[in-house]
């Protein structure tokens, strides 16, 4: 005979969430690290962002945190940005990276990913930092000749890939 089994509709739906940011960020607080805020949930199931920047998950496993942030410096000198993870407001190990921006205008897309186990309830966010004032994740307004969407100053996806911690 077929054997069945009951699985849980979260399964069954997916775990995943999708959010952006369509204002541009200034490094408001030169030297002290700042969360990447979210403000429009594209789609979200079983994560739930709280609070404008953390990105909470109902269900244990791990996950992989993607993102793109477009990163713009206004001054002649040379600067840097640091940008990492943490996890329900800790500093996750050995996930920073620093960039250098050379020169007035420099844009970066800044876009990696992180492969994280959270148990359910845990949040996790985006951070970044510079010591210098005219560092920014900058947003842009849909653009014409030829017509083309905004770009996002943040986008970020949340995506459950294993259901055991390991």
């Amino acid at each position: 005979g077929v054997q069945t089994c009951a699985l849980p509709i979260w399964l069954l739906q997916g775990i995943y969430g999708s959010y952006l940011d369509t204002t541009t960020q200034l490094n408001t607080t030169p030297g002290q690290p700042l969360a990447m805020r979210l403000n429009t949930v594209v789609s979200q199931q079983s994560v739930q962002l709280q609070n404008g920047s953390q990105m909470k998950v109902a269900v244990t496993g791990i996950y992989n945190i993607a993102f793109s942030a477009q990163m713009f410096h206004t001054a002649n000198d040379a600067s840097t940005a640091d940008i990492w993870l943490r996890v329900n407001g800790n500093n996750v190990s050995d996930s920073n990276t620093q960039f250098t921006f050379a020169k007035k205008d420099d844009k970066y897309v800044a876009a990696w990913n992180f492969m994280v186990p959270l148990n359910a309830g845990d949040y996790a966010q985006l951070m970044w930092f510079s010591n210098d004032a005219t560092v920014q994740i900058a947003y842009a307004a849909p653009a014409t000749t030829p017509i083309r969407p905004s770009i996002p100053s943040v986008i970020i996806t949340v995506n459950q890939v294993g259901w055991f911690r390991y």
